[in-house]
């Protein structure tokens, strides 16, 4: 059986969090939800022209998973 999932997310950022990347500081957000598991979005400069996988990461704990 497949689950197909599909998640949308829409960040807002503030002055100062637009001036914290620029001085080159990530800038973090934690959800977390009764219903869904716990999701952490860091937002971080990255230079040019790198590869895919150095612009995105998705890592997925499922140590915490109900048997």
């Amino acid at each position: 059986m497949s689950l197909a999932k599909e998640y949308s997310i829409s960040l807002g950022l503030t002055d100062e969090e637009i001036s914290d990347l620029k001085e080159g500081q990530p800038v973090s957000f934690i959800f977390t939800d009764e219903d869904f598991p716990k999701i952490n979005v860091v937002i971080e400069h990255k230079e040019d022209d790198l590869p895919l996988d150095d612009y995105m990461k998705l890592s997925v704990d499922t140590s915490l998973e109900q048997v």
